[in-house]
């Protein structure tokens, strides 16, 4: 077995989360002013989306079979014959799953809609990451030619 390691920049995908949600809050700020801005007031609440991430992070122990997570957002996970072509598509998605995991934790006090947007996007991030963590290199086989060919 190999090991694997994937670095997951948290910090990262929460801004991402920020941009989104700003984007959007003035987008519904069009038909309803107040919940605009209240979709905006997350400025006020980085500790709280730095646990919704640091809680999505655990939650993403659970999909991954055989891993870890160290202090420093790093998962660890060992495999016979992982296609290592996969790792940088699996660290983008799950970055991008926590970030919509935050979305998702945010709109479901404000927007209920958005909320089970988010959660169906989450659920195909969430196959997607499981089908890239099952991919494997395998050897090329040529099929045998009998004897005497």
């Amino acid at each position: 077995m190999k090991d694997y390691t994937i670095k997951i920049e948290v910090d990262k995908a929460t801004h991402i989360a920020k941009l989104e949600i700003y984007r959007y809050g003035e987008m519904i700020k069009a038909k309803d002013p107040e919940l605009g801005e209240a979709i905006q007031s997350y400025t006020e609440f980085n500790d709280l989306f730095d646990s919704y991430a640091n809680e999505c992070m655990a939650k993403t122990m659970d999909l991954i079979p055989h891993a870890s997570l160290s202090e420093d957002n790093t998962i660890s996970f060992s495999y016979d014959n992982f296609d290592e072509t996969q790792l940088e598509r699996i660290r983008r998605a799950i970055l991008q799953y926590v970030s919509t995991y935050v979305q998702y934790m945010w709109y479901s006090v404000y927007d209920r809609n958005q909320s089970a947007i988010k959660a169906a996007l989450m659920d195909v991030i969430e196959k997607d990451i499981l089908h890239r963590i099952e991919m494997r290199d395998t050897p090329l086989t040529r099929p045998t030619l009998p004897l005497g060919f």
